[in-house]
């Protein structure tokens, strides 16, 4: 189950990304 703490979003302008980090801090999305 996601809490609340699990979720973020931040605006940033001219600037896009996305990330994606697990429960272990690792990076979900492969470069």
């Amino acid at each position: 189950d996601l809490g609340t703490e699990a979720i973020y979003r931040f605006t940033v302008e001219d600037f896009p990304a996305i990330v994606v980090i697990d429960s272990y801090g690792n990076s979900v999305l492969v470069k």
